[in-house]
């Protein structure tokens, strides 16, 4: 199969596809299939390659992530080719290319069942963008998660800093106030980098909502943190052990990341990978700010 590859590499255009890239894309049968079913038409939705290919949602958003650049989307946020999945298409449709696919399809490694699986609740993809579709779903989802979350920590006394959080003197307006400073500054950051890294500068208004999204694991501490020192007056560091209550913490931070890269990802259509770069540098400057509180 991959001599095959090479041998076709004037096909494909010298240097314009990885052509280790294209090799892995020919392994999976629904790749090949989501090139046939975007070669028929200008663009397609999520919903209809769903539809077409009659596969989980986790699924598609991972061999659409495999695809890399021979997809990519539009305004609406409708799938299309490249001129590189074009070109990959042409070859798949010639006398040899319909040759590299037939066969039976991979077996899924237990691996990729695990990755599989703990990528949906992670990145979201498909929660999340389908309340993008609709601008006042994705509004008062955003408000109503800002609002809760600057209640409650301010109910457990808490004082949340962008994505950081610890107990402050006592309860305050204050904190409500900080909770909605953190959540803009998360959106500033994230706003400003991907247009100075990759020229992203659409949507902001996605990327605001979004990044309430991202404040959830926040508010799940919080909610934690009232219900066993307010409510059951219990000290949360008895209940949980002082370790371990900042392993909880840490765990919902590393997901509130993941929520900022799902956000960002489709909202600035960047595959997830840049996504993840965005947010670990909102992380980092995050850090490098906490001494000066």
């Amino acid at each position: 199969m991959r001599s095959l590859l090479l041998q076709r590499r004037s096909n494909l255009g010298e240097g314009d596809t990885d052509l280790l890239h294209v090799y892995g894309i020919l392994k999976h049968p629904i790749r090949v299939e989501m090139l046939e079913l975007l070669s028929g038409k200008e663009s397609a939705s999520f919903t209809e390659l769903k539809r077409s290919l009659n596969i989980g949602t986790g699924k598609i958003y991972y061999h659409l992530d495999a695809l890399g650049r021979l997809i990519t989307q539009d305004e609406r946020r409708r799938y299309k080719l490249t001129d590189d999945g074009r070109r990959v298409y042409r070859f798949l449709a010639s006398s040899k290319g319909k040759l590299l696919v037939t066969g039976t399809p991979p077996a899924e490694t237990t691996l990729d069942k695990t990755l599989g699986k703990l990528s949906l609740p992670l990145f979201p993809k498909a929660y999340v963008a389908s309340i993008f579709d609709d601008p006042v779903r994705y509004l008062l989802v955003a408000i109503f998660i800002v609002v809760f979350g600057g209640w409650i920590t301010m109910q457990a006394g808490l004082r949340p800093f962008v994505l950081f959080i610890s107990p402050a003197p006592s309860p305050s307006i204050t904190l409500f106030v900080e909770f909605v400073g953190g959540w803009l500054v998360v959106f500033l950051l994230s706003d400003l980098l991907t247009a100075l890294l990759f020229r992203r500068t659409k949507n902001h208004l996605t990327l605001l909502a979004g990044s309430a999204i991202a404040e959830i694991p926040l508010i799940a501490y919080a909610s934690i943190y009232y219900v066993s020192t307010r409510l059951l007056q219990i000290p949360f560091r008895i209940l949980y052990g002082g370790v371990l209550a900042y392993g909880i913490l840490i765990l919902l931070q590393i997901w509130a990341l993941c929520l900022l890269s799902t956000a960002i990802c489709i909202s600035k259509e960047l595959k997830l990978d840049r996504a993840l770069v965005i947010s670990l540098l909102v992380f980092y400057f995050n850090v490098i700010a906490l001494p000066f509180m």
